[in-house]
């Protein structure tokens, strides 16, 4: 009976609820700024690279908190750049 009622719902206001949908989907595939330049780009990805280099050692705690050290410049990086691409790498690194 539930699930009765949520569809009888659903199907009434399913044109309004689709042109929401397709406005948010629009609106998330613009792009806000441009691209990072490609030497930001690729020092970023070095550091990246780095830290992973470092964190693969698995040495003891103090490869940690060299890796994160790299992890950090990157992050620093990300947020100058304001690029989302960047920003979500440097989050999932750390």
């Amino acid at each position: 009976m539930l699930v009765g009622s949520f569809l009888l719902r659903w199907k009434k206001g399913c044109c309004g609820r689709a042109a929401g949908l397709l406005a948010l989907a629009l609106a998330g595939c613009q792009p806000t700024t441009a691209p990072p330049p490609p030497a930001l780009q690729a020092q970023f990805r070095q550091l990246l690279h780095l830290g992973d280099s470092v964190y693969a050692q698995k040495a003891g705690f103090g490869t940690f908190a060299r890796a994160l050290a790299y992890y950090d410049r990157a992050q620093t990086l990300a947020d100058a750049s304001q690029d989302t691409l960047l920003l979500a790498e440097a989050a999932f690194a750390k």
